[in-house]
């Protein structure tokens, strides 16, 4: 176990630090100037500035530095608001986004384990059809989409939940039922595929034949071996819900990382974009690593595997 919890955990390193070389250089490839209003600045002004910041080096040396900086936990300073540690903006916004992340996951995983049973107890019926239709509405359309259909009816027309803001648990649920078809989608697809595949195994079969029932035998023995898959989804989708909620923030007035990242990108504020995408990306990969790991635990033949290899 220890060796392949090694092996894991220096992908995850090898990983990160080509994530923070590629978009580094990414950022200097870019058009425009990363200064708030570089374009009234005089020459000598400029100068100054880029000199503060070091962005009058080359770019290697630059490279090398923000590197350092970054091996440091230190993410450098907002270029729009006033030095502003990015770390401090990061920290201060992440709240929002964790707690729409989280309802969303929760509440999509919760529904999406019910669709899927559903659909396996009722293979080939009516209520399967109807759940896989669903799921592939729920993966094929955006979940802004959603949110701009829930605002308009059951905030608008129906006032019957706040348009936007972030004041209440009662504007958290908008957004966080956008945000969770897509969650419940995937979970009843995997949930359903493994649970009618699971059923058939032998020891499925024995249970059955010992007289338990079909949702006993479901609940007792199938639906274990069944959340295996989906356990793998579930730490990567916890991530991409942080990073779909970039519409549904601005959508719902949410003061989260979401809306901020997107503000960096409109004023070419670099370190911001630079230090959220860094962010964002270490604790997809973090979350991978732990669901790795729980994989492992869950279904010994993987960790003996990838030992082996």
């Amino acid at each position: 176990m220890g060796r392949y919890v090694l092996q894991r955990f220096i992908y995850m390193f090898v990983t990160l630090f080509l994530i923070c070389t590629v978009t580094f250089f990414l950022m200097k490839l870019l058009p425009g100037s990363p200064l708030r209003n570089a374009e009234k600045l005089t020459p000598e002004q400029k100068q100054i500035i880029f000199h503060k910041y070091g962005l009058d080096k080359p770019v290697p040396v630059q490279y090398a530095n923000y590197m350092k900086n970054l091996a440091k936990g230190d993410l450098g300073v907002s270029y729009k608001y006033d030095n502003r540690p990015v770390t401090d903006m990061i920290v201060g916004r992440i709240g929002p986004s964790a707690q729409l992340g989280a309802q969303a996951l929760l509440l999509g995983t919760f529904m999406g384990l019910i669709f899927g049973i559903i659909a396996a107890l009722k293979n080939n019926t009516i209520y399967d059809y109807s759940a896989t239709v669903l799921a592939v509405i729920g993966i094929s359309i955006p979940s802004f989409v959603f949110g701009a259909i829930l605002q308009l009816y059951l905030a608008v027309k129906f006032p019957i939940f706040p348009v936007a803001y972030w004041e209440s648990f009662a504007h958290t649920i908008l957004p966080t039922i956008a945000l969770s078809v897509f969650v419940t989608a995937n979970v009843a697809r995997f949930s359903r595929t493994e649970l009618i595949e699971v059923m058939n195994s032998e020891y499925i079969v024995t249970a059955k034949a010992k007289g338990i029932s079909k949702v006993g035998v479901i609940i007792k023995h199938a639906l274990r071996n069944a959340l295996i898959p989906v356990v793998t989804i579930l730490g990567p989708m916890a991530v991409n819900l942080m990073t779909g909620t970039l519409v549904i923030e601005n959508m719902y007035a949410v003061p989260g990382l979401g809306s901020q990242f997107v503000n960096s990108i409109v004023t070419n504020d670099y370190t911001v974009i630079m230090g959220t995408t860094i962010f964002y990306s270490a604790l997809l990969l973090l979350v991978i690593f732990l669901v790795d790991i729980l994989y492992g635990v869950i279904d010994p033949r993987i960790r003996l595997a990838g030992g082996n290899k």
